[in-house]
């Protein structure tokens, strides 16, 4: 069943009670004033309609385990935070033409297990990043087969295995310093420091 409400001026979600609308698998929601995505708590949905509102984050979304295809185009997003692994369903995420600032945001994004596609374009990040801002997004989620409109080939996937691979060792190696007793951490910084005199 699809439930259209594109263009209505909304500017908050309300009334949309999940047991009165079991049968629901499609919700429009395209070019109203949304500020919010609370509200929306639907289980049966699996395809979701949020382009040209003025979303800032997602909230509010986490008991959605059968929603496939987000599509949030044109918004203000800066933050992924909302994202949790209650979303176990999506395969589809259109995050277009929002304001997210870096790559570092799509880790937030690691736990979407099922995720296939993901578009970026139109974010300062693809600019700012533009050389690697997709192998930096795969890394995270490995289970992607496209970012923007562009298939991911056997050479993008290994390199950016090696790339997730080269971010666990350095993340090792900076905890196993933050372990290190105090005495021992002046040790070594004392004997560096002698070995670069000489």
């Amino acid at each position: 069943m699809l439930l259209n409400l594109t263009g209505n001026r909304l500017q908050r979600i309300s009334g949309l009670d999940p047991c009165k609308l079991r049968a629901l698998t499609t919700l429009e929601l395209r070019g109203n004033g949304l500020e919010s995505t609370e509200g929306l708590a639907l289980p049966s949905l699996r395809e979701l309609y949020l382009a040209a509102n003025k979303l800032e984050k997602i909230e509010g979304l986490r008991k959605m385990p059968n929603l496939k295809l987000l599509h949030l185009r044109d918004n203000v997003i800066s933050s992924l935070s909302g994202f949790t692994s209650g979303m176990k369903s999506l395969q589809y995420l259109n995050l277009r033409g929002n304001q997210i600032m870096t790559v570092k945001e799509v880790e937030k994004l690691h736990h979407l297990n099922r995720l296939r596609t993901l578009s970026l374009a139109g974010n300062p990040l693809a600019e700012e990043e533009a050389e690697h801002y997709v192998l930096d997004a795969l890394s995270y989620i490995p289970s992607l087969d496209r970012i923007d409109k562009n298939p991911i080939s056997e050479e993008d996937r290994s390199e950016a295995e090696a790339l997730a691979e080269l971010r666990r060792q350095e993340l090792s190696s900076s905890d196993s310093l933050a372990h290190l007793p105090h005495e021992q951490m002046f040790s070594s910084a004392s004997s560096e420091f002698s070995s670069d005199m000489m």
